[in-house]
């Protein structure tokens, strides 16, 4: 009950970023999807989405460097996920947004503009938010993963509040 309400005042909160559902992920072919991981180091070391790569919430480029270092092409749905949602909403609107805006003139230098004209653009169409995210996916228990590449148990609370959208096994102690 509660996560429903939380996903639906997080489509509320971001209107234009698309949703995919845990099950339509499960059943993406996973060399044809990228899963982005926007929370933490600490959160991620505990528990991720097998196949997911890590990035900061806030960090766009980031994000876009991993998907160019991934091979992202047009028609490749790009997956973001973190907790519940707030997190990876937000990175997907920034990339969706960050595709469709062209780079405005600048004063930096010659580098940081090729930086930026080499950008990994997105093609809105392929930006997700997991709905749901990891807790999400865990309650419904399909696989997490930690960093060695073993099997995970537990997942990362967020905090005491949010982490009671969790199942009580699977909440690893803050």
């Amino acid at each position: 009950m509660m996560m429903s309400a939380t996903t639906w005042l997080l489509r509320r909160k971001f209107p234009t970023v698309q949703q995919m559902q845990t099950d339509e992920l499960d059943q993406l072919d996973k060399k044809k999807r990228i899963l982005l991981d926007v929370r933490p180091e600490e959160e991620y070391a505990i528990s991720h989405l097998p196949d997911a790569i890590r990035v900061d919430p806030d960090n766009v480029e980031q994000a876009q460097e991993a998907l160019r270092e991934k091979g992202y092409k047009p028609g490749t749905p790009v997956v973001c996920y973190c907790s519940v949602g707030y997190r990876s909403s937000k990175l997907a609107q920034m990339l969706a947004e960050a595709s469709t805006q062209a780079a405005a003139p600048t004063d930096s230098t010659a580098t940081t503009q090729e930086g930026k004209d080499n950008a990994c653009k997105v093609d809105p169409k392929d930006c997700y938010n997991l709905e749901g995210s990891i807790f999400k996916w865990a309650n419904e228990g399909r696989p997490i993963t930690n960093t060695s590449g073993g099997t995970a148990n537990k997942v990362h609370p967020y905090n005491g509040v949010f982490g009671h959208l969790l199942d009580a096994n699977l909440r690893h102690q803050l």
